[in-house]
């Protein structure tokens, strides 16, 4: 079986960096695209919200360079163009979300965003999940 392709928005990435707590479903995702267990899909808009998401919160991160973790994950993704998608006029950055999961083929995207990405789920096959659920819809398989 084949490693399940995820999309991860920036809160998963800023919540990995930011919480001191290593065993959270945010760190947990992190580390299954490091060991390989996960593949992670980006474009290169969502890297670059990352990025700019990371260096806003720098100071208060709990790992020593937040900004590596974002260039390790982007070294290890799958990089691929978004197709465009046009769903939410709220904030335009989650159709990049959503148009680089279905670019990459990916399974499922991990959010916190319940006002404007989570009601979507299921979005053309993509699975939109919390970071929490979609550890637990793959459990036995990580």
């Amino acid at each position: 079986m084949s490693a399940p392709r995820i999309v991860l928005d920036a809160s998963v990435v800023l919540a990995a960096v930011m919480t001191p707590n290593r065993r959270s479903a945010s760190c947990l995702l992190v580390e299954a695209v490091g060991s390989g267990a996960v593949v992670l899909v980006v474009s290169p808009p969502v890297t670059a919200e990352y990025r700019r998401t990371v260096e806003e919160h720098r100071s208060d991160a709990h790992l020593d360079d937040p900004l590596g973790l974002v260039l390790d994950l982007a070294a290890a993704a799958d990089l691929v163009e978004p197709v465009r998608v046009q769903v939410g006029k709220a904030d335009p950055s989650d159709d990049v979300y959503l148009g680089t999961a279905l670019a990459g083929r990916a399974a499922y995207l991990a959010t916190f965003d319940r006002r404007h990405l989570l009601p979507l789920d299921p979005f053309k096959g993509v699975r939109v999940l919390t970071p929490g659920d979609l550890l637990r819809d793959l459990r036995g398989r990580l």
